[in-house]
């Protein structure tokens, strides 16, 4: 663990911290009558910022302010909310890891944090039975309670059934104590010697010290002991268990991707050491392992048969918050079984019923269908055994105390000096003495150099903007921070939905657009409007032309014109779209001749689709292989067939025609070469689809930027040995685009100009980028419509080999080939008709009966554009 850089405070005198909270109170109650509350927050802390936005929709005499901190930020989050405890204009709420406060008991020692113990005693809205006691001891100091814990961690070893029998490890069983684990890390060192296979991903001597305990670093009376037995047993037991870890070299390479489970499935060491923070984050550490293999998790107990655990989230109180009242109501809310039991809370809850209710959903198999982020737990045997063990675990807590995360950096980085210099056992002991007793005569002042420079912005545009996103949406919020910097004066009201909310987003935002009202800027996806052509003829949006004639630095040249333009209606520019993707197939040369396909893959006409179709059923011996990923449908082939099948302007629809009906006969006759929706949903990816010979193709239109083509060519490769090879669907050589999300401003926005400033940094390289210039990533899936966004990655990830998704698929770098492909691909492109949401319900609803064989072709086309035409005139 690195040591983290601490902020270093000034001691102010007793009597001067109260008269400061006098001046701190004087904007302590905002212009609505309303208290304020202030409080630090990463941008991407869901559990947080979803309890905030709660919190001030219910109350009636206190709002909550955030200060949001970016993805690239925890540095500065972690010394501004240190060095808020002393100012004046600090936060009054702190929720966080105890890591980001590292010298914690100084900070207490010296006054900074408010006493909670009448509040806490007093609040009749929490059960105090249905908290683990053990853990919300953490929070009392001295006696008084200074903290109140919110979630948890155990350490643990993850390892899996087959590896302990195949390394023929004994002895371990829910009793293991540090001595006995690292005589069995000593057997195995033994037993092995001379190869390069390891027992241990990683360890730290400060797990062993909280292990035993024994109270060797007392933080309280600030007495260290590491000239006593148990603490030089510890050192003994370290210095044995670390003779079987993997190297750091080893264990850094193979974690990169953010894959730890890689460890295991590498067979680069036999046990994992992680933590235990969560029925859903538990079963993540075997989530990419065959659904055959049984986990084991096992946690070093104490001498006293007991299980240590770590808290991982903490909430408290500023000593300068003149509302301690509210403050608290705050934290207590985070206290409740809804909140504990948030998929997004980092750590074990501290609430029983709450880990009850994860545990019991993890065991279903519907907790990733709850959270909307499509991951949680697989419903299979494995996981009720891990959780079994866990539930013994926590029947056996030992009593948190409040920790210093500073000191156990210390003697962590100090034990690994002294082993490599090959120190005695009493050398090493009294080395941990010294640094430990330094630390304690360390005392808080102020360090001027960790204040961060400010940018210099515009300020002489003022605005108040509003803007509705979802939560997952990285571009807008990298978007707002640059806007932030580069004009501070621009305010954002934001009405951020959680990542299982599209459909509600959707819903809202046309509703509220369509009686005049909606948000200032105005960003939208293919699926936000039931009729698009009638929002852009509502006078909803403001012309877009008017404000790019006046700006001298704006040049379309800087975008893809042919889709750039898309949002032109009778010579208005209503909207820009922000991406957008081509039609295309995705196989392998290797695939292709498998199954003894030739075909010309520069490109594939809807009658060359229909060939390859029927050829692939007349010839395929395996009923269980299908031709076509079952995303693609007949949506897809209506876009990329370029005809024309509605017109708005004059109401008409052309669906009875000829060109239509032989459109759903070659569909019909397609059909049995696409896979079923059942088979699909078995397989995690149609990668391993393919590699499981099951699929020969995959229609994509949805990972199409030069990340995602990077990505899945490196999972091609390590799936199935050979470069994915992507082959167009064009219409007389023309390829038809789908456009993604798009931005528009509102014709009620007060301050136009501020506006169209959001929306140049929208399409800005930075914002249309994978990363932006912070590195936080953008999150984009399609293909920008800004061409330096596109050629810098495309470029970028032909030359980049690092690893980026994980090491479960070695990463490779993109193909010259595949890159000149695309760029071929991108001066055949052009607009898709593009056809209303409504319009395409009706042709799937007549589509049923017809694949069904209720109504011929001719009866479809009929049904279908009497219909559309009934809804064009509406």
């Amino acid at each position: 663990m690195k040591t983290l850089k601490t902020i270093l405070i000034l001691i102010i005198l007793i009597g001067l911290l109260s008269s400061t909270a006098c001046s701190f109170n004087g904007d302590s109650e905002r212009s609505d009558g309303k208290h304020k509350l202030k409080i630090n927050v990463m941008e991407n802390d869901n559990f947080l910022r979803n309890a905030i936005k709660k919190f001030n929709s219910d109350s009636k005499d206190c709002t909550i302010e955030e200060k949001v901190y970016y993805q690239d930020q925890y540095k500065k989050y972690s010394e501004d909310t240190q060095a808020g405890l002393v100012s004046n204009d600090g936060a009054d709420i702190i929720v966080t890891s105890p890591d980001r406060i590292p010298m914690l008991s100084k900070y207490i020692d010296n006054g900074y944090l408010s006493e909670l113990d009448d509040l806490y005693n007093n609040d009749k809205s929490i059960n105090r039975d249905d908290y683990y006691s053990e853990i919300m001891n953490y929070g009392i100091y001295k006696g008084k309670r200074y903290l109140i814990p919110l979630s948890y961690t155990i350490d643990a070893f993850f390892t899996t059934e087959s590896i302990i029998e195949k390394e023929g490890i004994n002895g371990l069983s829910d009793e293991v104590n540090w001595d006995k684990f690292s005589q069995v890390c000593s057997d195995y060192v033994n037993k092995n010697e001379g190869s390069s296979h390891y027992m241990l991903s990683n360890i730290d001597f400060s797990s062993i010290i909280r292990g035993i305990g024994a109270d060797i670093i007392d933080i309280e009376n600030k007495i260290a002991k590491f000239d006593t037995t148990p603490a030089k047993s510890a050192i003994k037991q370290y210095k044995l268990i670390n003779e079987s870890v993997t190297p750091d070299k080893v264990f850094y390479e193979k974690i990169q991707g953010g894959d730890i489970s890689a460890i295991l499935k590498n067979k680069d060491a036999v046990f994992l050491n992680n933590a235990i923070s969560s029925p859903q984050n538990l079963w993540y550490n075997y989530s990419s392992f065959n659904t055959e293999v049984q986990p084991m998790v096992y946690s070093v107990c104490t001498a006293e048969n007991k299980i240590p655990a770590r808290v991982s989230l903490f909430a408290a109180v500023s000593s300068k918050c003149t509302n301690k009242k509210e403050a608290y109501e705050f934290i207590s809310m985070l206290l409740s079984k809804d909140y504990q039991a948030e998929d997004f809370l980092n750590g074990i809850p501290v609430s029983k019923s709450a880990y009850e209710q994860i545990k019991y959903e993890c065991i279903k198999g519907n907790n990733g269908e709850r959270s909307g982020r499509g991951g949680g737990c697989k419903s299979d045997d494995s996981i009720k055994v891990l959780l079994s063990k866990v539930d013994r675990y926590l029947a056996r807590l030992t009593e948190c105390k409040i920790e210093d995360y500073e000191v156990y950096t210390l003697i962590d980085s100090k034990i690994r000096e002294c082993v490599s210099k090959n120190e005695t056992d009493d050398g090493i002991a009294k080395s941990l003495q010294e640094v430990v007793e330094n630390y304690f005569k360390k005392t808080l002042i102020e360090d001027s150099q960790n204040q961060s420079e400010a940018i210099t912005g515009d300020n002489s545009i003022r605005a108040n903007l509003s803007i509705v996103y979802i939560n997952y949406n990285g571009q807008v919020k990298n978007a707002i921070r640059k806007s932030k910097e580069l004009y501070p004066e621009i305010e954002y009201s934001e009405n951020v939905f959680g990542d299982d909310q599209y459909s509600e987003m959707n819903t809202k935002l046309s509703a509220e657009l369509m009686s005049g009202d909606g948000p200032d800027i105005i960003i939208f996806g293919p699926n936000t409007f039931n009729s698009l052509y009638k929002v852009a003829n509502s006078g909803i949006f403001t012309d877009l032309n008017e404000l790019i004639s006046k700006d001298k630095d704006f040049s379309k040249n800087d975008y893809y014109e042919n889709i750039f333009d898309c949002g032109i209606y009778n010579n208005k520019r209503l909207y820009i779209p922000l991406e957008y993707a081509i039609p295309y197939f995705r196989t392998t040369d290797l695939t292709l001749k498998e199954n003894n396909i030739v075909i010309d893959k520069s490109d594939l006409s809807l009658d060359s689709l229909y060939k390859l179709s029927q050829d692939f059923l007349k010839n395929n011996k395996d009923k269980n292989k299908s031709l076509i990923y079952c995303n693609f449908g007949f949506s897809s082939m209506m876009r990329i067939s370029g005809k024309k099948f509605v017109d708005n302007e004059k109401r008409k629809s052309y669906f009875n025609t000829k060109d239509f009906i032989n459109l759903l006969k070659i569909y019909k006759e397609i059909y049995p070469a696409i896979a079923p929706y059942d088979t699909c949903a078995k397989y995690n990816s149609y990668v391993d689809m393919i590699k499981d010979k099951r699929l020969v193709m995959a229609f994509e239109q949805g990972n199409q930027s030069p990340k995602q083509l990077w990505t899945f060519n490196s999972m091609y490769n390590q799936a199935i040995g050979d470069d994915m090879d992507i082959i167009p669907l064009v219409d007389n050589g023309i390829c038809y685009a789908r456009v993604g999300e798009c931005i528009g401003i509102n014709s009620n926005c007060e301050n136009k100009e501020a506006a169209f400033n959001f929306l140049k940094i929208m399409l800005s390289k930075d914002i249309q980028k994978a990363t932006d210039s912070y590195g936080n990533h953008n999150g984009a899936l399609l293909l920008p419509i800004n061409k330096q966004a596109y050629n810098e990655d495309l470029n970028y990830y032909m030359s980049n080999s690092t690893s980026g998704f994980g090491s479960e698929y070695s990463s490779k770098e993109l193909p010259k080939k595949l890159a000149d492909k695309l760029n071929i691909l991108l001066g055949k492109t052009q607009i898709e008709q593009r056809l209303d949401n409504e319009v395409q319900n009706i042709v799937h609803e007549a589509l049923d009966n017809y694949i069904s064989g209720k109504a011929t072709a001719e009866q479809t086309a009929k049904a279908i554009d009497d219909k559309v035409t009934l809804f064009l005139n509406e």
